[in-house]
């Protein structure tokens, strides 16, 4: 390799070198890739996140949208700026 393949990549944005790419040699990789148990415990883990969001969201967390609920708050917030521009 030449001392220009050896230094650290500083940008990634492609780079015109005037030359083609040599497609006999195989590229390579930025990062390792995950292990069949890796991606498993992975896919496992943000299941349980998301079965914890979507239970919260049914319990009347704060992340619950109840509709009645968002047009009373609406309505609420409507007669507060009436309010205040009648007084102003």
């Amino acid at each position: 390799m030449t001392a220009a393949a050896d230094a650290p990549v500083t940008s990634v944005a492609p780079r015109n070198t005037g030359t083609y790419p040599n497609l006999n040699i195989a590229p390579r990789a930025a990062a390792p890739q995950l292990s069949d148990e890796e991606t498993s415990s992975k896919k496992q883990e943000l299941r349980q996140t998301l079965a914890g969001q979507s239970r919260a969201g049914a319990n009347g967390a704060p992340g619950a949208t109840d509709l009645q609920q968002l047009r009373e708050i609406g309505r609420r917030q409507a007669e507060a700026a009436a309010g205040q521009a009648a007084t102003e």
